[in-house]
């Protein structure tokens, strides 16, 4: 028994850690690719000093930076890529808005499902007797 769950273990982990990783992986392109709607610009990190700048700044995060020049600028790193998007308020502005408007259509993906299922319990609630034996039947009290 204790073989068997092993084995069941060592197949089912490695497809876990995927599915894992595939999450954060379809987040993050996800996300470049509504900063790329919105204008933001990839800068590769190819010189030392724009590697270790990179990796001072925090992943899956949008951060602000603001040039010698008082210029604000909104920055997303891409570690495993060495690269960096870029956008100005206008840019961020938009991601802002693209994302809320994604958002948005989930939400509503999400409701109308909500109905449909409920709507489908309301149906065989009402069409099925079988339902009603539910409320009829002895408890174990």
């Amino acid at each position: 028994m204790k073989t068997k769950f092993k084995l069941l273990l060592a197949a089912l982990l490695p497809m876990l850690l995927l599915a894992v990783a595939g999450c954060a992986t379809s987040r993050e392109a996800q996300t470049t690719e509504l900063l790329k709607q919105a204008g933001f610009k990839p800068m590769p990190a190819a010189t030392f000093e724009k590697q270790q700048h990179l990796k001072t700044l925090k992943p899956d995060r949008i951060s602000t930076v603001q040039s010698p020049g008082g210029q604000v600028y909104y920055v997303y790193p891409l570690h495993r890529s060495n690269l960096l998007y870029v956008g100005k308020t206008a840019e961020y502005t938009g991601y802002q808005n693209l994302l809320q408007s994604l958002q948005s259509q989930e939400q509503t993906i999400q409701a109308e499902r909500s109905q449909r299922s409920d709507a489908s319990w309301t149906q065989q609630s009402e069409g099925d007797s079988s339902w009603e034996d539910v409320w009829t039947a002895p408890t174990d009290e």
